[in-house]
This record gives C-alpha cells, structure tokens and sequence, in this order.
C-alpha cells in the first residue's frame, strides 16, 4: 500500500529489546506481547526494570521504542489493562512521566475478549520535547461492543471532536 501511495516506508525485524540504534521513527505502532523479558543482562541498565523482580517484556519494549522515537513523535500501543496497576510497575509509572505525554486511552470492548484477565486498551502518548503539551484533557473512552453501531458510532463521533479540539491547527 505504501508503494501505491507513494510513502517510503521501511519495515524492520528484529529483537526490539535488544536491538539498539534503531533509526529514529515518527510513529511507533506496537501490539505488545504480555510476559517476561527473559534475557536479563539486555534490560539491567533499563529505567523501568522494577526493582526486585524480572522485566516485563511490555515495559522493556516501550523503553527501547522510546529511545527511537523522535521528539514529539507518537506511540500507539496495544496494552493489557492492568500494566499501570501491578505489582512492581512504580518505576515503569516514573519513567513514562518523566519520558512522555498521555494523549488518551481507549478501553477495547470486553466483547472482544475470552476472559476479563486478557483485556486490552489502545495507549496513545507522544514524546516529550520543544512544543509538546499535554492536551487540557487526556481522551479516556471505554468503547462500546462493535455489535452496537449506534452506540459506537457516537463514540467514534466524540472521538474525532475531541482530536478535532485538541489538534486542529
């Protein structure tokens, strides 16, 4: 698609943990896998490793996206819903605040979802840097079931009016 659009586009595969000097990007999109980052001495020196447990490989994937990522470029993360209430997620906390903005979140619909532990949201943050500030009010939203197309048709509504307020130029 990018071809026929006429975008350069360059895809990489690789240990995105481990891999460094990725070249910088203006948009990370990432559907991010839920456990523990395994390979221990990659991550020892990571901002967001808690203190006395192993890496989840989500925090240990957004830190090393983060580096790539350019001044007031955006992530877009797939994330489970309880990576910001666990145990041991303090210093991820920090390390996003010092780090980066919270655009919004979007809560999937739990109709999406076999079981409550599995649900996910769509995270979206920008990087801190010259001209970055936080829009007055994050857009927090829990969408409803895509079975409901009234209902997510209002949503998608309110959706675009609140990037239309927040980032209409």
């Amino acid at each position: 698609m990018s071809n026929l659009q006429q975008y350069d586009l360059e895809l990489l595969q690789m240990d995105s943990v481990r891999e460094q000097g990725i070249p910088d990007v203006d948009l990370i999109l990432s559907d991010l896998p839920i456990g523990i980052y395994t390979n221990d001495d990659v991550v020892e020196s990571f901002e967001s490793k808690p203190d006395d447990a192993r890496m989840p490989a989500e925090y240990a994937l957004i830190e090393n996206s983060l580096k790539s990522l350019k001044l007031g470029g955006i992530g877009l993360y797939l994330i489970p819903n309880d990576m910001f209430s666990r145990d041991h997620s303090e210093n991820f906390r920090a390390f996003m605040k010092r780090e980066a903005i919270t655009l919004g979140m979007l809560q999937l619909p739990v109709s999406m979802f076999k079981a409550e532990k599995h649900q996910k949201s769509i995270w979206m943050i920008q990087k801190k840097g010259p001209g970055v500030t936080a829009p007055s009010q994050a857009l927090l939203a829990e969408l409803p079931s895509f079975q409901r197309a009234d209902a997510l048709s209002d949503m998608m509504t309110r959706i675009n009016d609140w990037f239309l307020k927040h980032f209409s130029r």
